[in-house]
């Protein structure tokens, strides 16, 4: 991810604090692709997602 992201995801997180983490994650990524701070073919993994909202994978990952 590149440093803008990173500031993006950041903001966001603290805005959706209150909600579920999953939930506050949906919404960063979701706002983040229509906000244009993803673009398209930009690599985004769950590994980097984790490491955002200082997580564990599985724990926002639905199987």
């Amino acid at each position: 991810m590149e440093a803008n992201h990173y500031q993006y995801i950041k903001e966001q997180i603290e805005y959706y604090s209150s909600k579920p983490l999953r939930e506050s994650i949906f919404y960063v990524v979701k706002n983040a692709i229509i906000e244009g701070v993803f673009l398209p073919g930009d690599r985004l993994t769950e590994d980097d997602i984790a490491q955002q909202f200082n997580c564990a994978v599985h724990r926002f990952v639905k199987n």
